[in-house]
């Protein structure tokens, strides 16, 4: 019996995909699912001979029982985890900048079609917004002290509009790591060059009581290594291999924020028992140089991509 052919392609990229066993569209749709495995790509719409079967009008789920003989060829669009984020993003984005348009104009009706989403966004933005925030509770608290969720405007909207607003700063920051990462990574290795000659300082801080102080440049400093991660993923989601191919001193990138990672964890432990000494210790000594040679990884990045 003649081999039926069926022409299997991801995002318009033909894959090496062997039917066995499956006798209808649902099977081969359940294999390609186990073939992409615990990657994190999404499925996020099927067509099959020039037909778009998913995502669909009606709940019907009937074209999984599309025997394979009437079919020539698959097309399945897949978004990876970063364009998952990235598509979340904007959603937020988009909401937060409409909330913000409704309480400025006071638009109650509007306010009142918002508010059934609002707990999904609360659910959701540190998600987005990252390290480590509780952006989410703060957003709960002012929007129950708002008076919006009873369909009324109270003083306190005002302190929701202003949190609004830094939203927005926030999520437009992180989309642009999305659209314009090499110009994002050049300002990181700035802000890095900036940051540096504070943390030497840290510990003399702490032990002349600037806590505050001390704490502001440990907060810059871990907010500007949480967005070169970000930056690190987005690239490496793009196909960019310059973070893995560059090397310092015979060391790659990924074993040098390894052995970064482990220092902050002492780091961390240190400030948990107060140990002024060891902190000043770890970042002066391990810290500090280490930076300067992460933001030689980005320079070296950065003329690669020149050349």
């Amino acid at each position: 019996m003649k081999e039926h052919l069926v022409d299997i392609r991801i995002n318009d990229q033909p894959i090496e995909f062997t039917l066995e066993n499956e006798e209808n569209l649902g099977d081969i749709i359940s294999g390609i699912k186990t073939w992409l495995g615990d990657s994190g790509y999404r499925i996020t719409s099927i067509e099959h001979d020039g037909t778009v079967i998913y995502p669909y009008s009606s709940q019907s789920e009937s074209w999984q029982q599309e025997p394979i003989s009437g079919i020539s060829s698959i097309n399945v669009t897949v978004l990876s985890p970063i364009e998952q984020y990235g598509q979340n993003l904007h959603t937020m984005y988009q909401y937060i900048t409409l909330l913000n348009r409704a309480l400025s104009a006071h638009n109650i009706a509007l306010i009142g079609q918002l508010k059934e989403e609002l707990p999904q966004i609360i659910a959701h933005i540190d998600e987005y917004v990252g390290g480590g925030s509780s952006y989410g509770k703060a957003l709960e608290q002012l929007v129950e002290a708002s008076g919006i969720l009873e369909g009324e405007l109270k003083p306190q909207v005002q302190k929701l509009q202003e949190f609004c607003n830094n939203l927005m700063i926030i999520l437009s920051s992180r989309l642009n790591e999305l659209t314009n990462p090499f110009d994002e990574l050049k300002q990181t290795a700035n802000a890095l060059n900036e940051v540096v000659p504070k943390l030497p300082e840290v510990s003399i801080l702490l032990q002349t009581g600037r806590d505050k102080e001390a704490m502001n440049s440990i907060i810059e400093f871990a907010e500007i290594s949480e967005k070169l991660i970000r930056l690190y993923r987005v690239l490496k989601d793009r196909g960019y291999t310059g973070f893995e191919d560059t090397t310092i001193e015979d060391q790659s990138f990924s074993d040098f924020y390894n052995e970064l990672n482990g220092i902050f964890r002492e780091l961390e432990e240190a400030f948990n028992s107060r140990d002024s000494v060891l902190i000043g210790d770890l970042l002066e000594y391990e810290v500090a140089p280490r930076t300067e040679k992460l933001i030689a990884y980005i320079s070296a990045i950065e003329n690669e991509k020149e050349g």
